[in-house]
């Protein structure tokens, strides 16, 4: 969708599911009414938000408002491709292991060099792990941008070549 430039829509989805997901994790954590407390085992609050707007935007790219339509009817699925995913997921996972162990590892690490060094490593990491969504924010947006403007700056060109 965002590439199509719709960014309101799942902008706007992101949005409800995070204030669905307030809202409903102390009503689980806590109880509420007829809900038992359910304490640390209430990952339903972050799950069924997530999983409704997930279904929703499934929904709008398989309606006839979508710019781009999703058809499951059409899609076999492709042994290949399927092949040419996964070595890229793969790779991803490996540097998001990496990154996290080295945190674990050099948390270990600066432990036993003292309280004071373990709290200002610990301080780091948690400063770098909220800045990393920013820079993603920026990427995607980036990304939506140039898919954005990519076609027609192409068609310009391949004119111009005529």
């Amino acid at each position: 969708m965002r590439g199509t430039g719709n960014m309101a829509l799942p902008a706007a989805v992101l949005v409800a599911c995070v204030l669905v997901h307030i809202a409903l994790s102390p009503l689980l954590i806590f109880g509420a009414g007829p809900l038992p407390a359910l304490g640390a085992a209430a990952r339903p609050g972050l799950v069924i938000p997530f999983a409704a707007g997930s279904a929703g935007l499934i929904w709008y790219l398989r309606s006839r408002h979508a710019l781009v339509r999703l058809d499951f009817r059409a899609a076999t699925p492709r042994r290949e491709l399927f092949a040419d995913i996964s070595r890229s997921a793969c790779r991803a996972l490996i540097n998001t292991a990496i990154t996290n162990l080295s945190v674990v590892v050099l948390t270990g690490v600066a432990g036993q060099l003292g309280r004071d060094a373990a709290i200002g490593y610990a301080m780091g990491a948690r400063l770098e792990y909220i800045l990393q969504p920013i820079a993603f924010g920026f990427g995607t947006a980036i990304v939506t941008m140039v898919g954005t403007n990519w076609a027609p700056a192409s068609i310009a060109a391949h004119v111009r070549s005529r």
